[in-house]
């Protein structure tokens, strides 16, 4: 359902007329309304040597900041027109895919790099939006879901070592578990205790590491937060070595 909030066009029928007249949020790319312009770079943890790119769909702070606590530089860089030659001189261990808004269903162009990083057996780890990136880029399908996941209390079952922990959630679309199941190259590594969704996957033979919800959002214990960023670390530390 559409929905609309202005503050300069009061006359109700007319404001209803431009609600629905709106796009679609599957019709329109809403992640270039909101990444920089520029290649960005941060500071982590200099107790660690391992770098890596996180691609911009519209990063949020926190993941950032969670990132550099794990990492020794993050470079910050924008899927956009120039992509390819902004991490064409980088110096990188792994790559993050970000979370965004809108469908990652009709995102352009991404596909061809998650390939090359992968064929380079080079590390891809990923939050919500990214997650769904690579999962299509290996022939997953992503779905849009009846009912969107949104805010706080999302149990979400960690199948390595069986705990449930409590999660921060934002997404429309997910990845659909028909097409993970029957693929032999991936297994389901978190799952949605309210209607069994997908919530994180990885790769059985490359180090690919992603999830659905949304960690660095700490709704209350912070145990969610620390298992996914160590688990991204450790997947991009054990290439590395």
């Amino acid at each position: 359902m559409k929905g609309g909030i202005t503050t300069e066009l009061l006359d109700p029928e007319e404001f209803l007329k431009q609600v629905k007249a709106s796009p679609s949020i599957s019709d329109v790319d809403l992640y270039k309304q909101v990444i920089s312009d520029k290649v960005e770079v941060f500071e982590g943890n200099p107790s660690v040597k391992e770098k890596i790119i996180a691609i911009d769909f519209g990063i949020k702070s926190n993941i950032i900041k969670d990132l550099q606590a794990k990492f020794n530089k993050i470079y910050l860089v924008p899927f956009d027109d120039n992509f390819e030659a902004n991490i064409a001189d980088l110096d990188y261990d792994g790559v993050f895919l970000s979370n965004g808004p809108g469908d990652p269903r009709i995102v352009k162009g991404i596909d061809k790099f998650i390939k090359q990083f992968a064929e380079n057996n080079i590390p891809l780890i990923a939050i919500c939006f990214g997650h769904q990136l690579i999962g299509q880029a290996f022939g997953l399908k992503t779905i849009k879901l009846p009912f969107g996941h949104h805010g706080g209390n999302h149990p979400v079952k960690y199948f390595d070592n069986g705990r449930v922990y409590i999660t921060a959630q934002n997404h429309n679309y997910a990845i659909s578990n028909e097409s993970l199941e029957a693929n032999e190259d991936w297994e389901m590594t978190w799952v949605n205790l309210y209607d069994h969704t997908v919530e994180g996957m990885k790769h059985k033979q490359l180090p690919i590491n992603c999830i659905q919800f949304h960690p660095e959002a700490s709704p209350g214990p912070r145990e969610a937060n620390e298992k996914v960023f160590e688990d991204f670390y450790k997947t991009v530390a054990k290439q590395d070595k």
